[in-house]
């Protein structure tokens, strides 16, 4: 609530029933009373978790302080509009949201970390900015969502899109650097329905207008990642991937530090490696090594911020060094 005393000037706020105003006598200035938001006796919080809301707001202002919203905890409450999450608030538990058909908003911050499955299942979001902070998001996540028409994904981290964006029937603006999911054919995370295997990208947006314009391309044989064309076996020559099998003679480690198969840094050990590599027979020993271990340490440690950091120092020392040859 707005407080009695004019920020402005100091004096005495009159309070205007009526129009819900507060207006100072003394410079004229006119506030809007707050009678939107919900108090904090709305809230059942017990040791930084939201379990339940008791307000009738459809503008929630989570309180600061909240760590995470309980499960269920706004579950069906079909006059929620928009929600305000503090900085403390990490996680989002499952179906918190689910149902919330007039849910419009959300603004995650950037420390933000986990959203558990079904959370904003059936709801009536719009727009969906993912943070780079997340860590983990659950299965159907945004699933349902009717209304949804754009999302921005973050930089791959070893999350599983797991059904994230099913059944969205209006997504087709999704912004996302498609070699970040390149990691999901390496560890070979495939969904079976009715003996098809998709990989997880496809996973992601299955029944969407974006999953069937990238199915489109793979039907007519165009590659994904580069726009090649892909020969009876679905194998891209121009950037080497084979989408049956998910191997892919590319940069693993280097693909996963930098973010893209075709970041300059990527682009100069690719480079290195055809020309002056695979031209010797120890070069080429080190290559088969090297793309027998790597997409085993890609599974197991990419999505790790020590090995990222430790990892991209050492190749930043390496393309330096191969820039200058």
């Amino acid at each position: 609530m707005i407080s009695l005393q004019c920020p402005n000037c100091g004096s005495h706020l009159d309070y205007d029933s009526a129009k819900k105003i507060y207006h100072c006598p003394f410079c004229e200035s006119v506030f809007f009373a707050d009678t939107e938001s919900a108090r904090n006796d709305d809230f059942d919080i017990q040791t930084a978790i939201l379990y339940a809301y008791k307000g009738k707001s459809p503008n929630i202002l989570i309180p600061d302080g909240v760590k995470k919203i309980g499960e269920h905890c706004f579950a069906g409450m079909c006059f929620i509009e928009s929600v305000s999450i503090p900085e403390s608030l990490t996680e989002i538990g499952a179906n918190a949201f689910n149902g919330c058909a007039a849910l419009r908003e959300i603004n995650f911050h950037e420390k933000f970390q986990i959203i558990g499955a079904g959370a904003f299942k059936d709801s009536g979001l719009r727009h969906v900015v993912l943070p780079e902070s997340l860590l983990s998001i659950g299965e159907a996540a945004f699933m349902n969502c009717n209304l949804l028409e754009s999302a921005v994904i973050p930089s791959y981290k070893g999350i599983a899109w797991k059904r994230t964006f099913k059944s969205c029937s209006a997504l087709e603006n999704v912004q996302f650097n498609l070699a970040d999911f390149f990691p999901s054919f390496i560890q070979n995370e495939l969904t079976m329905r009715n003996g098809d295997k998709r990989s997880t990208l496809f996973d992601a947006f299955q029944d969407t207008p974006l999953f069937y314009r990238l199915r489109e391309k793979v039907w007519n044989k165009q590659c994904l990642f580069c726009g090649g064309e892909l020969d009876k076996k679905y194998h891209c020559g121009k950037c080497e991937i084979t989408y049956t099998t998910g191997k892919r003679e590319g940069c693993y480690i280097a693909t996963a530090v930098y973010g893209s198969y075709n970041s300059p840094q990527v682009r100069v050990l690719r480079r290195y490696r055809d020309s002056v590599l695979a031209k010797s027979i120890w070069g080429r020993l080190f290559i088969r090594i090297y793309y027998a271990f790597s997409p085993f340490l890609v599974k197991h440690f990419a999505y790790h911020s020590w090995f990222r950091k430790s990892t991209k120092k050492t190749l930043d020392c390496i393309v330096h060094k191969l820039e200058k040859i």
